[in-house]
């Protein structure tokens, strides 16, 4: 199965913000706990999101956990927790 990553193999290097310095930048994002809620609140209506575009349940659900999975390996980078569902 090929692996479909939702980033370019090129990305624009990361600006600080003013007045932090790297490893502040580096540590924000959003938690393990507030991925574990989004997760719990969306995941039926993410389902139901994959449903229309694939055709059985079983891909539906790889889809959705596929997802929550790389948001959780990345979730250093999503750096307003509020957007975790868009990223």
């Amino acid at each position: 199965m090929p692996v479909i990553t939702p980033w370019s193999a090129t990305r624009p290097p990361r600006v600080a913000a003013e007045g932090a310095d790297s490893d502040d930048a580096m540590t924000a994002g959003t938690t393990v706990d507030h991925l574990t809620e989004t997760y719990r609140v969306h995941y039926r209506s993410l389902l139901g999101l994959a449903a229309l575009l694939l055709d059985d349940t079983a891909s539906c659900e790889d889809v959705v956990q596929e997802a929550f999975i790389r948001v959780h390996s990345a979730r250093k980078r999503v750096r307003d927790p509020e957007k975790t569902l868009a990223y």
